[in-house]
């Protein structure tokens, strides 16, 4: 077995699926671009302007396996008492802030 190595980031892991995009009209949206990456450099941004990106890693990875038709699938998981949490559905620019806040939340 390899080396384990604890991770730089602490707490919480957000994984958003790239390939949602695919399944997302691009007149509805208002960023051009790829709708997970644009969603994933948001909440990065907002972290590293909060000074929370030692507690949070923000990263993209394939299918989820939920495929929402015109939606953005992603998970959060905690990782100090590994809990595990559904998979949640948004809209990726509408409800950028309110999962923004709901993710705030999860770090304090």
């Amino acid at each position: 077995m390899k080396q384990l190595k604890e991770t730089p980031w602490l707490e919480t892991a957000v994984f958003i699926c790239t390939k949602c995009h695919n399944d997302i009209d691009p007149q509805k949206l208002s960023l051009e671009g790829n709708a997970g990456e644009n969603l994933k450099n948001y909440l990065k941004e907002n972290l590293r302007n909060r000074q929370l990106t030692k507690k949070c890693r923000v990263m993209t990875c394939s299918c989820l396996g939920i495929c929402p038709e015109g939606q953005q699938a992603l998970h959060i998981q905690n990782l100090k008492d590994n809990k595990f949490a559904p998979i949640m559905i948004i809209d990726p620019e509408k409800e950028k802030i309110e999962f923004l806040e709901l993710l705030l939340s999860k770090l304090k």
